[in-house]
């Protein structure tokens, strides 16, 4: 399917987390989106060049911390200065998405969103720009919310669960015909924010979900409508801040007075107007350490290499240096990351919880290695 340049359609990109769970190498002057951890491009990067062929950079918005601007301006040196948004302080998505919504209706009354998420990595680009294609024109005839389903692999619990409602199965030849070889879309009868596994097995055994790919679309004055809707204490918190935006200090006070709450909880859980386009998306959750295997080659044992490492009598275990030689022996089922400053050893089956280390170090106080 060939798609072509969209001319309401604006690229939103998250680019506001902290990335704690790639500690030691992702750190708070330095997070997980500005890094390069799957190839030559930072992980920004990559997420503007993935939607350029689609979205023009002059329509291309990036919210980040206000102290991350330095970084987007270093990486992306042709990127518009107004089409920067520094948060003062993090808020999570739904204040993002909030303010980059006033920002486009206000350039385009027509104006639709692409939010996306700066630290995804997509292996299929090709099917993703289809995906975004058709969920853009599923917006401009919808006023709905609308969300790119990726197929489930089993039942985790860090997605959020979309159940259509109607129709044949997701993914029919019968539906994709219909549809002319597009990416089919359905209506959403449910989404479940991260549930807990017996949730997610039952909805795993209906034969009708997807996992929900932290990417979405809208129009900014649809998803404005529904903020106003279903969470109206942030929109408002949002439009308080604003109003005082050219005092630095007033709106760093405001906005840190807006609540703190995901999109996904605010708006896509309570709202009663979504569709879900079956992506075909192929997208690597680099989430944790453990899941670099997914993006670097590995050797005849399984361990991944990145850096100057050298092992002996080691399997399934992934090494990141920068700086210095990592040297292995007798090892299995390990992570290894060393820094300039600081050596992470752990299982691999407890990468997530680097997350939790991070945060003990904050309650000492030991802010030198964060």
């Amino acid at each position: 399917m060939t798609t072509r340049p969209l001319s309401h359609a604006y690229a939103v990109i998250l680019a506001g987390g902290e990335g704690t769970r790639f500690w030691p190498v992702s750190r708070k002057g330095k997070p997980k989106q500005f890094l390069a951890l799957a190839g030559g491009e930072t992980m920004l990067q990559a997420t503007v060049a993935r939607i350029a062929p689609l979205v023009p950079i002059e329509r291309t918005i990036i919210v980040t911390a206000d102290a991350h601007a330095g970084l987007v301006r270093e990486q992306l040196p042709d990127f518009p200065p107004e089409n920067l948004l520094g948060e003062p302080a993090g808020r999570n998505t739904a204040a993002a998405v909030a303010w980059a919504a006033e920002v486009v209706r206000e350039r385009d009354a027509d104006g639709i969103m692409v939010v996306l998420a700066a630290d995804h990595h997509i292996l299929n680009p090709d099917t993703f720009r289809a995906a975004v294609s058709r969920a853009v024109s599923a917006a401009q005839d919808h006023p709905a919310l609308v969300l790119y389903g990726l197929r489930p692999e089993g039942p985790k619990t860090q997605y959020g669960y979309i159940i259509p409602r109607t129709g044949p199965a997701p993914g029919s030849d019968r539906d994709a015909a219909h549809l002319a070889g597009q990416p089919p879309v359905y209506e959403v009868a449910r989404f479940h924010e991260k549930p807990d596994e017996a949730t997610a097995r039952r909805y795993l055994g209906s034969g009708r979900c997807f996992w929900n790919s932290g990417m979405f679309t809208w129009c900014a004055d649809v998803v404005l409508d529904e903020l106003g809707r279903n969470a109206p204490e942030v929109l408002s918190a949002v439009r308080s801040a604003l109003a005082v935006r050219s005092n630095q200090g007033e709106f760093a006070s405001a906005y840190a007075r807006i609540p703190s709450i995901s999109v996904d909880h605010a708006l896509v859980e309570r709202s009663e107007h979504r569709l879900v386009v079956e992506s075909g998306i192929e997208r690597v959750d680099l989430g944790t350490w453990a899941t670099i295997s997914a993006v670097w080659p590995s050797d005849s044992d399984g361990n991944v290499s990145v850096g100057d490492v050298v092992v002996l009598d080691t399997k399934n275990t992934i090494h990141h240096t920068s700086g210095k030689l990592v040297v292995t022996i007798g090892l299995e089922n390990m992570v290894v990351v060393a820094t300039g400053d600081v050596v992470l050893i752990c299982d691999r089956s407890r990468a997530a919880e680097v997350n939790e280390l991070v945060k003990r170090l904050q309650q000492t106080n030991a802010t030198e290695w964060l």
